[in-house]
């Protein structure tokens, strides 16, 4: 059990260390220097092998699905060619073209690591940057864009969560992404192949991009079909193409990552040399760019070294400042009544549910109440059975079911990550009669529904519900777990945030009642086709112009006006700064 000072360190983002000194670059790190590394971990030192595997497997696959096509043809010139045979032609077409495209992959991936990327060979941002970001990267830019292999790949925890502070966010750490790697959700397989960018100076890691390369855009959630459909009129590969974010975690975080303890001028070395680190291998790799949810004060980064900012908006709860709400019946008294007596109602008729009981389990408060077992419950009862409803599970065999996230990955959560992970769990409540005595909880009860969440600081950011399948679901319990359970949880425990994450039309709606307010997380992208550079700068700013969807207005707001301009104020990165 994690209690006093430890606890509150662990809450806060860090562990219980002295303050580290911030370093100026003039004292020992010297010139930055930019290198590839195939991800996090110690899986990272046989990826390169594995890719040679993996090319070895396709051209044997393709070497026997020519052969069977040639089978074919000597078949249809005897007229022995029946239906199930055309069938069979069609589906070894069909491959042969899946198996090209991963060739072709692999074959970017080799392109992307013999790049020479030294200002010698290419110099400068492109047509498209300023000339003080140029020279402002020159002095501390990278000399030689190098790949790491071999043990020199892996990049372990230590150094990986030394360059973060209490405030970023919880899914840039290293419990996190190397669980996505190693439970193979975000490795070559899944069309994600992890390419960090890594900044050393003085002997040490300095800064870094969480970097893929990527085949598809599954796991990303920015919205980009119009754009396909331009890259497709402009004649221009849209896949493969660099993202840079988490994957499957549509929530915001530095990108352009400089080591927490370096001073603010250090700091802004580095990540422009992380910048022109990545503009050059767009350009050179003729590769576009994403960047999904990156940080509020990154935008001008972007946007001067030519980047195409791309609207977009969640809805967010923030806890009033500078007086926190007490509890829930205060922050209700800051609604609408009308917003305020809707949600008395639907958690007076949950409550009369006698049958079922919820529980938040905040690994914050106690680590080892997030066990393997219970994990693996979450997965089969709220994650698993919400991808099947919604179609986003993949069939690979007659018992065999592939999601975007593993069991793996929720076991490794939670041997790795059990401090940062929050449930929300309605179970049924179990009989009187399975009771040793009248204080005994008796066993636990069938899980109804729930939410995954994760916490850091005092920031609380969603991620899955669900409920099991063949389960009927039970009125208002999806906006008790999401919303009304957090809120409450958020404001009893001093957390200043709730951040669900990206939902819908209907969905930011639902948040707009609850107090949830329009927060604008755009994305930034990059392409190195000057004509389809402009075509996209001009859907972008067409959509700046048409303005936020109709559920981020004002007149959806749940604030009572008057309480509203008394007792609260835009958070950072509000729609008003954005």
């Amino acid at each position: 059990r994690i209690g006093g000072r430890r606890r509150e360190a662990v809450r806060q983002g860090g562990r219980c260390r002295r303050d580290r000194p911030r370093v100026a670059l003039g004292e020992g790190l010297g010139t930055v220097q930019v290198v590839l590394a195939e991800g996090l971990g110690p899986g990272a030192a046989r990826r390169f092998e594995q890719r040679c595997e993996e090319r070895q497997k396709i051209l044997h696959n393709l070497h026997q699905l020519q052969h069977q096509r040639k089978l074919l043809a000597v078949a249809r010139e005897r007229g022995e060619l029946g239906g199930a045979t055309v069938l069979q032609e069609e589906d070894a077409r069909r491959l042969i073209q899946i198996w090209h495209l991963r060739l072709e992959f692999l074959a970017r991936l080799d392109q992307v690591d013999d790049l020479d990327l030294s200002p010698e060979a290419w110099g400068g941002f492109g047509d498209r940057s300023s000339s003080s970001s140029s020279s402002s990267s020159s002095a501390h830019g990278p000399q030689k864009l190098k790949q790491l292999r071999g043990p020199a790949a892996e990049v372990s925890e230590e150094f990986w969560n030394s360059l973060l502070g209490p405030d970023d966010s919880v899914f840039l750490e290293y419990g996190f992404l190397s669980s996505l790697e190693e439970s193979g959700c975000a490795d070559l397989s899944r069309g994600w192949q992890p390419r960090f960018l890594l900044a050393r100076g003085g002997g040490r890691i300095v800064g870094a991009v969480p970097l893929y390369l990527k085949l598809d855009s599954n796991g990303e959630f920015c919205e980009e079909m119009d754009w396909i459909a331009a890259s497709h009129h402009f004649r221009v590969p849209h896949y493969p193409k660099l993202f840079v974010g988490i994957p499957f975690t549509p929530h915001r975080g530095r990108r352009l990552i400089a080591a927490d303890w370096l001073g603010s001028a250090e700091r802004a070395a580095v990540e422009q040399a992380l910048l022109r680190a990545l503009v050059l291998l767009s350009e050179r790799a003729k590769l576009g760019v994403n960047v999904a949810f990156g940080a509020a004060e990154e935008g001008e980064l972007f946007r001067t070294a030519g980047f195409i900012r791309r609207p977009a908006r969640q809805a967010w709860w923030t806890n009033r400042r500078p007086e926190p709400y007490q509890d829930f019946e205060d922050f209700l008294g800051a609604l609408k009544p009308k917003k305020a007596r809707a949600i008395q109602r639907q958690r007076k008729e949950l409550a009369a549910e006698k049958s079922l009981e919820i529980e938040v389990v905040d690994g914050a408060l106690d680590a080892s109440a997030v066990t393997v077992e219970l994990m693996t419950e979450v997965f089969r009862c709220c994650y698993a059975s919400t991808q099947v409803r919604h179609g986003n599970a993949e069939p690979m065999g007659p018992k065999e079911i592939r999601f975007d996230l593993s069991p793996g990955f929720f076991r490794l959560l939670a041997e790795r990550f059990p401090h940062r992970i929050l449930l929300v769990l309605a179970r049924h409540r179990p009989p009187v009669e399975s009771r040793d005595s009248p204080d005994d909880e008796g066993p636990r009860g069938m899980l109804v529904g729930g939410s995954l969440c994760f916490v850091k600081g005092r920031r609380i950011c969603g991620r899955y519900w669900g409920h099991p399948l063949g389960s009927e679901r039970v009125d208002f319990l999806h906006f008790e777990c999401c919303y009304h359970q957090l809120v409450e949880h958020a404001i009893k425990h001093g957390y200043s945030a709730v951040e669900p994450g990206n939902g819908g039309g209907s969905i930011y709606r639902v948040q707009r009642d609850r107090g949830f307010e329009p927060v604008f997380t755009p994305s930034y992208h990059r392409v190195p086709h000057p004509e389809l550079h402009e075509e996209l700068e001009r859907l972008a700013s067409q959509a700046m112009e048409e303005g936020p969807p109709s559920w981020a207005t004002a007149r959806h707001g749940a604030y009572a006006p008057a309480s509203r301009k008394a007792a609260r104020r835009p958070p950072e990165g509000r729609e008003a700064a954005g």
